[in-house]
């Protein structure tokens, strides 16, 4: 059997520091989730500000729906 070798070079610290850097600024693979992580702090945050508001629209559906029905089954 024949014994392979294999030619290593020595990289500089400082560019395999680089090569790490860069690869950090590539890597956009949280990107995605920092994304909808974001828009479901915005809508919470519009919901509790207009809590109020969308509660009486849901009270009015519901009511008109109560009333839909009642007039159906009567």
């Amino acid at each position: 059997m024949e014994k392979k070798t294999e030619l290593q070079t020595k990289i500089p610290e400082e560019e395999i520091e680089e090569q790490k850097k860069r690869g950090f600024l590539q890597n956009n693979t949280g990107v995605g989730v920092v994304e909808i992580i974001l828009i479901l702090v915005v809508l919470i945050a519009l919901v509790l500000i207009f809590k109020d508001q969308l509660t009486a629209i849901v009270e009015k559906a519901m009511s008109a729906l109560e009333k839909s029905v009642d007039g159906i089954l009567s």
